[in-house]
């Protein structure tokens, strides 16, 4: 289930973003495919991955067990919780602050720490280091990079910041690690 799960995560998501008209994956976050008219692509995505990695934790056990979890329930919430427009998606509908997209950006934090969290507990039951920690190191970096760039962004500062391209950086080898290191 964790393979599958990667190859939905990273496949339905980069696809979408290449081919939908109008939408830059270097400026527009993953969730921002949750919005707009193939938004219900998006959303699946989230949740298809979601499903799979529940079925991938359901075959660990301890800590592992509680953050693959973790990476599950977060990737639900958020596309239960569709994201806020804003960043220029979807063309010509105004940037929005909601309580739902508040909720989602809690999951976006749940899912972080649900990816580091992996990394480190199964680099010490593997007892492998070099790969869990760089990737950990990865997600971390990238992700607070996209936030700083976001908010440059948001600002004017920075219009057009990449902070698309950094949270893919953090969240495709997060979701890979995961999935290709989960017993499924």
């Amino acid at each position: 289930m964790g393979r599958l799960a990667v190859l939905v995560f990273v496949g339905v998501t980069m696809v979408d973003a290449l081919t939908r008209p109008g939408f830059d994956p270097v400026r527009h976050w993953i969730s921002h495919q949750s919005l707009g008219e193939r938004g219900w692509l998006g959303t699946a995505a989230l949740a298809v991955t979601g499903v799979l990695l529940a079925f991938a934790a359901a075959r660990e056990s301890g800590w592992p067990r509680r953050f693959v979890g973790l990476v599950a329930f977060a990737l639900l919430g958020a596309a239960a919780f569709p994201i806020d427009p804003g960043l220029g998606w979807p063309p010509g509908v105004p940037a929005a602050r909601t309580w739902v997209g508040s909720i989602h950006d809690g999951f976006g934090l749940l899912l972080v720490v649900g990816l580091i969290g992996t990394c480190v507990t199964i680099a010490r039951r593997t007892r492998r280091f070099a790969l869990p920690v760089a990737t950990a190191a990865v997600v971390v970096l990238a992700f607070v990079g996209c936030g700083v760039l976001a908010a440059l962004d948001f600002s004017g500062t920075w219009p057009e910041a990449p902070s698309g391209l950094l949270e893919r950086v953090a969240l495709y080898p997060g979701v890979a690690f995961v999935g290709l290191s989960a017993r499924s």
